[in-house]
This record gives structure tokens, C-alpha cells and sequence, in this order.
């Protein structure tokens, strides 16, 4: 192998290395600023069928930049805004992830997560959160997850590609203790794609075809120096 071939490969070795992994896909609220359209949601009976009550505004707290509830519904949860909503079905087998804390519980398992639309619902069950710290939940979003559907059972894959089609709303539990109120905070709550599920960025694209470029070009000069 000739060294201008040699050094052609090396271009395109760099340049892939250069591109890095393909990026998975991000819709995140992290309240850096305020409480991003959240709402609190009455999650309804059993946790599971929402009435579709709304109270206008979650309360964000400006130093922690995390919203926290208010006791206002029966069963009291954060409602994700517009942006977590509608065709989501390239999230499938990605994950959902957030930090949450709850102040008072009943030290039983509740609906934790409660994904809704026009084909169905899924959910998971969990124990409470830390009342004096952020948990952090990741559930992935595939039939692992574990997420159960509106009978309670396991949900499959199919079902949970229905939903993530044309998600209605996202609930997450405020409300882990009867009664009393209690002060339930959520941070850093994010959808992501697996790897793998989008296209590699334009920057990238561009430095691998610089690299084969520089390949094409070192074959034709090649071909093109006299015989002697």
C-alpha cells in the first residue's frame, strides 16, 4: 500500500473518529429559568384515569430551580407541557428519566409515572421518594421498563409504541401521603432516544465525506502517473 493511500485511510479514520457516536435525541426541563408550561394534573381514580383537571401553574423555586406542588387536586401530580406531547415514536426503547422528592408519604407503593393517549395508557409503580432528598427515576421505554397498562398487567412492546405515537399527557406522581399536605418537587426531567435512532449531525457528515474525498483523490492520481 502506497504512503498517499496510507495517509488517505488515516484522513477518513480521523474524520469518523471526528463524528463521535451518533446522538440520541433530547427533550428535556431542567427549570433553569422558570417552570416551563409544567402544571399540576389531577391524576384521578387508582392514580391511572386522569379527569383532565388542571390547575394553571406549578410553584418554582428559583434558588433549588426545580418546581414543586401544590395541594389543590385529589390526586396531585406534575403535567408535562406541550413539548413531551403528540408523535414521540422514535423515543421507543430510549429512556424517561427525572429527580424526585416528596416531603410526607404513606411508605407504600403509588403510580410514579403515568403516560397517556388516544390508544391507551402505561404506567409504573414504585415506592415513595426520599422525603428529605431528590431520587433519581430511569425507566426505559420498552417493554423493560417495567410498565404496566390500564388493566395493570405487563404492558408489551406494541402497546407501548401506540402511546409513545400520540402521547395525550405525562403524569408524575406529587402525592404519595393521605391527607396532610405535602410538598412535592421535580428537577431534571428528560426523554431521550437510544442511540442510534437518529442520524448522524450534518458536521459529521461532512468531515466523513472530507475523508473519502481525500481517498477518491490519492486513487485517480495514482492512476493517472505515467507508466515508466
Amino acid at each position: 500500500m502506497s504512503i498517499r493511500i496510507k495517509s488517505a485511510l488515516c484522513a477518513v479514520a480521523i474524520a469518523a473518529a471526528l463524528a463521535g457516536p451518533v446522538h440520541a435525541e433530547v427533550i428535556v426541563s431542567d427549570f433553569a429559568v422558570n417552570e416551563e408550561g409544567w402544571l399540576m394534573a389531577d391524576m384521578g381514580p387508582g392514580g391511572i384515569n386522569p379527569p383532565n383537571i388542571f390547575f394553571p401553574a406549578t410553584f418554582y423555586d428559583a434558588t433549588g430551580r426545580f418546581i414543586h406542588s401544590a395541594d389543590v387536586l385529589p390526586w396531585n401530580s406534575f403535567f408535562a407541557p406541550v413539548k413531551f406531547r403528540g408523535d414521540k415514536s422514535a423515543f421507543f426503547g430510549g429512556r424517561v428519566s427525572y429527580d424526585l422528592m416528596d416531603t410526607l408519604n404513606d411508605g407504600v407503593e403509588y403510580v410514579n409515572i403515568l403516560i397517556t393517549s388516544v390508544s391507551g395508557k402505561i404506567y409504573i409503580d414504585t415506592l415513595p421518594p426520599s422525603t428529605t432528598a431528590f431520587t433519581h427515576y430511569e425507566f426505559v421505554l420498552d417493554e423493560s421498563g417495567p410498565w404496566l397498562d390500564g388493566l395493570g398487567s405487563a404492558a408489551t412492546n406494541a402497546q407501548i409504541q401506540a402511546v409513545l405515537a400520540n402521547i395525550t399527557g405525562i403524569y408524575v406522581d406529587a402525592d404519595w401521603h393521605t391527607g396532610v399536605e405535602e410538598d412535592a418537587r421535580l428537577d431534571n426531567f428528560l426523554l431521550q432516544t437510544a442511540n442510534g435512532n437518529n442520524v448522524p449531525e450534518p458536521v459529521s457528515v461532512a468531515l466523513i465525506s472530507l475523508g473519502l474525498g481525500a481517498l477518491g483523490l490519492t486513487r485517480r492520481r495514482r492512476r493517472e502517473q505515467p507508466i515508466v
